[in-house]
């Protein structure tokens, strides 16, 4: 199984954001569809007391490819005061945690 790991700041509640890979279905980011890593879980996870949480989504069969993958974010909506969220880091993890992408790949 793959997941996606990402490091995310500004995520205030669920349903706020939502992630694509290649042309697979739109996942909602919310506490029912990710796990939120500690200590940001024990604060709430998204919407607690954390602005920068660690997540790893997990994916279904066969959207990770090997070459070129494509990753899309979305804002889906506003609570009236957010107006946005930043991914500060991502990859694709194998089943044992291990990071497939090597961080200097990304610019």
């Amino acid at each position: 199984m793959r997941t996606l790991w990402m490091q995310v700041h500004g995520l205030g509640y669920d349903g706020m954001a939502s992630v694509q890979v290649n042309s697979g279905a739109w996942i909602a980011l919310s506490n029912d569809t990710v796990s939120v890593a500690e200590p940001g879980r024990s604060y709430g996870g998204i919407g607690g007391g954390f602005g920068t949480l660690k997540l790893t989504v997990p994916l279904p069969a066969n959207t990770v490819v090997p070459g070129a993958n494509t990753i899309r974010f979305r804002f889906n909506h506003t609570d009236g005061v957010a107006s946005g969220f930043r991914v500060v880091a991502f990859n694709f993890l194998a089943g044992d945690a291990t990071q497939l992408v090597d961080p200097d790949a990304f610019a």
